[in-house]
C-alpha cells in the first residue's frame, strides 16, 4: 500500500519522476530525495581568458572581460563628472586639460583610451601619451585650426584593458 504525502492510501504508486539540469547547470536526479541543481559562477580568470562556455557570468565579475570598459566618465568643462564608473577623481588641470584618476588601476599603462569632447568650434581631442599610467589618464583638447588648448563643453572618456 502506498501512502501519499497528504495521507491518502492507494494501491497504485505514482510514476517516479526525475529532474535533470541542462546547459551550464549540473545536478538533479530522481525525486525520492532532495536534489540540488548548481550553476557555477565565472571567476576573474574565466573572464580574462574569455574562452569558457561552462560558467555563468555574475555582475561582480563581468568587468574582467576584455570587451568591458574598465573605466569611463562624462565630465563638464570644470572636470566635474556627472556620471562615471571606477573613477576616484576628475580634475580640471588647465585650459583644455583634464586628469582622471582611476579607482582600480590597470595592471600596466598598456591599455586603450578613447577621449571625445563636445564643444562649439572644437572638433577633436587627444590623449597625452606621456601622462598615461596604470591609474591616471590626462585628456587634452585642441582647437584644430590653431593647435591651442581649449576647454570643451563636455569630456567623454572610456578605457579598456587588463586590471
Amino acid at each position: 500500500m502506498y501512502v501519499s504525502p497528504g495521507g491518502k492510501q492507494s494501491r497504485k504508486r505514482p510514476p517516479l519522476r526525475t529532474i535533470s539540469a541542462g546547459g551550464i547547470a549540473t545536478g538533479g536526479g530522481d525525486l525520492s530525495a532532495n536534489r540540488t541543481i548548481t550553476v557555477t559562477a565565472a571567476v576573474q580568470s574565466d573572464q580574462e581568458t574569455a574562452t569558457s562556455t561552462t560558467v555563468a557570468v555574475v555582475p561582480a565579475i563581468q568587468q574582467n572581460h576584455p570587451s568591458a570598459a574598465k573605466f569611463w566618465a562624462n565630465a563638464d568643462v570644470s572636470g566635474a563628472s556627472s556620471v562615471s564608473y571606477n573613477l576616484t577623481s576628475t580634475a580640471d588641470t588647465g585650459a583644455g586639460l583634464v586628469t582622471w584618476t582611476i579607482a582600480t588601476d590597470f595592471s600596466s599603462a598598456a591599455y586603450s583610451i578613447l577621449v571625445t569632447v563636445t564643444s562649439t568650434g572644437v572638433r577633436g581631442s587627444c590623449v597625452d601619451n606621456a601622462t598615461i599610467t596604470a591609474g591616471v589618464v590626462e585628456g587634452k583638447c585642441f582647437v584644430p585650426s590653431t593647435n591651442a588648448l581649449s576647454d570643451p563643453s563636455q569630456w567623454f572618456v572610456c578605457c579598456f584593458g587588463d586590471q
